[in-house]
């Protein structure tokens, strides 16, 4: 018809295929290094020890709750007033939103929901950003540092390099984040955000990233001691390169929750010393932390939910 415009659709099969392709690929990669590593299998004493899978997944609950509530202070350092047990569940809740394709959707359930606190959306894209430059920048330095110290490799070296020198600029040059958070805030027609900052927000910030890494290596440990009797030596091999794994499959959007990107990883860098058992390892901790975010939610939502009712109660009187 007349006077109407031609409104060209991106073919989604592509980059559908392209997707299909890649988790096809690491599939494989996978299933190879299970099977070809099989004969190591009868080298280790397998074990279901229920203790230590439920000291992980305890670990791995705090963790999660120690994240979302330095979610909520960062939100709360910049001026917003938001209170830590709706604002811890709602964080906890959007982390849901990483299991569909397209990272996006953990921003935009934040948005959402907390936006309901009368929190504007420019605030809490704002601290989302800022929550994840620490969080990849202290895994980064943490999972490149300890690889170096097992095997020397350049890309671990330019890694290190690249993410110290990253989180140091950020912790000593905090406005700089908000200049690039303004402009992605211009494009997308949004207001802008005052760079105003208390001096040792960033310091604190990054003080309370580490500690979630630390929390995430020893519920990482157990959890791999549960299922293999593995030498003390290893922690740190295998809590690091779990680390750079995690956020190796958040950084890769396709893929939802980082689903066979992360075990990839893992499996690539081999912190086990044996392909086969890097890939059981691998596929118990996606298990243990995907039970472990929902024991999170519901325990931060029935938390909030019992407070709501001792609060109304204590108004009645």
């Amino acid at each position: 018809m007349v006077g109407e415009k031609n409104i060209q659709v991106s073919n989604p099969y592509p980059k559908r295929i392209f997707n299909i392709l890649v988790l096809a690929g690491i599939s494989f990669f996978l299933v190879k290094s299970l099977i070809s590593g099989f004969r190591d299998l009868q080298n280790y004493q397998f074990q279901i020890d229920i203790g230590r899978l439920g000291v992980s997944t305890l670990a791995f609950t705090t963790m999660c709750l120690f994240q979302a509530a330095t979610g909520v202070f960062i939100i709360r350092s910049m001026g917003q007033s938001v209170d830590f047990p709706n604002g811890i569940r709602n964080l906890l809740f959007s982390l849901m939103g990483k299991y569909i394709p397209g990272k996006i959707w953990v921003i935009i359930f934040r948005m959402q929901y907390i936006s309901d606190e009368n929190i504007s959306k420019e605030n809490i894209f704002s601290a989302t950003v800022i929550e994840h430059f620490f969080l990849i920048g202290t895994a980064m330095i943490y999972g490149s540092t300890v690889m170096l110290f097992y095997n020397f490799h350049p890309i671990f070296l330019f890694v290190l390099i690249f993410s110290m020198v990253g989180t140091l600029f950020l912790v000593l040059n905090p406005s700089f984040i908000f200049k690039c958070i303004n402009k992605l805030l211009i494009m997308f027609k949004r207001n802008e955000l005052s760079s105003d900052t208390k001096v040792g927000t960033p310091f604190l910030i990054l003080l309370l990233t580490s500690v979630t890494w630390s929390i995430f290596s020893i519920a990482t440990w157990f959890a791999a001691t549960s299922l293999v009797d593995i030498n003390i030596s290893y922690f740190f091999r295998i809590a690091s390169a779990h680390a750079l794994s995690v956020i190796g499959g958040f950084l890769v959007f396709f893929s939802p929750g980082g689903i066979g990107v992360r075990e990839g990883i893992f499996v690539a860098v081999n912190p086990a010393e044996s392909m086969a058992i890097s890939v059981l390892l691998a596929l118990l901790l996606r298990i243990i932390i995907t039970v472990s975010e929902i024991i999170a939610f519901f325990l931060a939502h029935t938390f909030l939910i019992i407070s709501r009712r001792e609060n109304d109660k204590w108004t009645k009187l």
